[in-house]
């Protein structure tokens, strides 16, 4: 494990340096960050294409278009296996995260406006789409506010997540 925080000269190093002794390597990190980081590291002649890499991306949500130009750059082998986005918050930590099947879905999805309709109502942003563990976390869903109970490091009843979304 190597934790260089947002200094993506670091990053580069560390891959360009270790890359080859390792059977994967995981880059994690805010998703502008990261694109950054892959964009600089080709400037740098990275092949990416030459690792077993993937990419955890949290933070924010992501479009589909932004996970296809990491897909593209880095010459990923499997969109549904190479990238992952969770959801978490400071206080409970990840409560959720994005799955094989949930990202296959979200692709489908926004190829087909009627089933985006149908199944993200009326949002114009696309959200992300993630699994939980029901037995860690218990989601509600109130007038669009998105609500969390979890016995966490701080057991929290009902936290208000200030995010809208659904179940």
């Amino acid at each position: 494990i190597i934790t260089p925080g947002i200094f993506k000269e670091e990053i580069i190093k560390a891959v360009k340096n270790l890359g080859d002794k390792f059977d994967q390597i995981i880059i994690g990190g805010y998703p502008p960050m990261i694109k950054d980081m892959v964009d600089d590291a080709l400037l740098k002649d990275i092949e990416w294409g030459k690792y077993n890499i993937g990419f955890i991306f949290s933070a924010e949500s992501f479009t589909e278009t932004f996970r296809n130009y990491i897909i593209e750059k880095c010459k990923l082998k499997n969109p549904y296996t190479s990238t992952l986005n969770h959801y978490g918050s400071v206080d409970l930590g990840t409560m959720a995260h994005e799955t094989p099947i949930s990202i296959y879905l979200r692709r489908f999805l926004i190829n087909n406006s009627k089933l985006y309709s149908d199944f993200f109502g009326d949002l114009f942003r696309l959200p992300t789409l993630a699994q939980f563990n029901p037995e860690q976390f218990y989601f509600e869903e109130q007038s669009e506010q998105l609500y969390c109970s979890s016995y966490s490091g701080l057991p929290l009843f009902r936290y208000d997540l200030k995010d809208k979304g659904g179940i």
